[in-house]
């Protein structure tokens, strides 16, 4: 591959995500907070009594990492509306799903779940890469509690990386590298 700078890159494969840019200008100069979403608190309610936002378009607070998210996928949607549906009907429930994006590419699995470096730039990391068997293991840890992972290939480890998420415990230092299955 040739950069657009003249850099050489030898490379088997690139892949290329295009992001999604959310249209919230409608709102801006509302009473509703916006910032690159339409910003909700964990019941997907936004600053104003009895207004909720859910889907792509919502800058939720994600308790499972405890800091605001925003996540344009699918299952993220569909479960965004039926808690904001049923906080609208007079439930009191909050999101607690760890964000994830499923895609494949060529004969390989991606899964991100939690949160990235795109989203907090800062996170903590740890990876492992089997070149031979084309597998991709990465985790984002914040304060010390894993927050998000990113894997390639195998996906075994993708319940155990939600389950760790949920659960908010601090993994010391020494033991975070040994979550990478071996």
């Amino acid at each position: 591959m040739t950069t657009t700078t003249g850099d050489h890159i030898q490379c088997d494969m690139i892949g290329v995500g295009l992001g999604v840019t959310m249209n919230v200008d409608l709102l801006r100069g509302t009473p509703v907070t916006v910032q690159s979403g339409i910003v909700t608190n964990e019941y997907l309610e936004t600053n104003l009594a009895d207004i909720y936002a859910a889907g792509d378009v919502a800058e939720f607070f994600d308790v499972s990492i405890g800091t605001h998210n925003q996540m344009g996928t699918w299952n993220n949607s569909v479960s965004h509306g039926r808690i904001a549906g049923a906080n609208m009907l007079g439930e009191r429930k909050f999101y607690n799903d760890v964000p994830m994006y499923s895609t494949g590419l060529f004969d390989s699995r991606i899964r991100v779940m939690g949160l990235t470096p795109e989203n907090l730039p800062d996170l903590e990391s740890w990876a492992r890469l089997d070149a031979a068997n084309r597998n991709y293991q990465r985790l984002f840890f914040k304060d010390g509690r894993l927050v998000g992972g990113c894997l390639i290939g195998d996906i075994k480890m993708q319940t155990r990386i939600i389950q760790m998420i949920q659960a908010r415990q601090v993994t010391p230092e020494v033991d975070r590298g040994k979550l990478l299955a071996a």
